[in-house]
Order: structure tokens, then sequence, then C-alpha cells
């Protein structure tokens, strides 16, 4: 659904909070800890919301411009 819609990081973040206090919760850690340390490969190792869309963006631009169609004989020499 990220990938379809157009949303702020903030929005992104308010959705995700919820996930991150009940992670916090299971790593029993208070509420006030930053986020980035649940969110740390070697701590926590949860992954935001933002990065994977960020990733999927940039996968999905990668295949596009890569793509075997009519992009690639429009742009080809001639």
């Amino acid at each position: 659904m990220l990938q379809v819609t157009k949303l702020s990081k903030l929005t992104i973040d308010k959705i995700q909070s919820p996930l991150l206090r009940i992670a916090k919760n299971k790593l029993e850690i208070v509420r006030t800890v930053e986020n980035s340390i649940v969110l740390h490969k070697n701590l926590g190792n949860c992954n935001s919301l933002w990065d994977q869309l960020i990733a999927k963006q940039i996968t999905s631009l990668h295949s596009q411009l890569n793509a075997e169609g009519i992009e690639e004989r429009l742009t080809s020499c001639i």
C-alpha cells in the first residue's frame, strides 16, 4: 500500500510508532529511549518503513530503467 500512495516521512513515522512501542516493550526498554536504538542493525534490528519504502522505490526505478521495452528502443543509439 505504501508503494502506491504518496505519504510524507512524518505520516509514515506516525504509522510505525505503535509498532516501535511494542518492540521497545518486548525488548524491555523504556518508552523514552530513542527509536534509533531499536532501529539500529546491531541492537534492535527493526526496519524503518521509510527506509524500506525508499529501497523498494530505488529497486523499482532501477529495474524500470534496465527493462527491455519501448523505453529501451527510444533511448538506444541509432
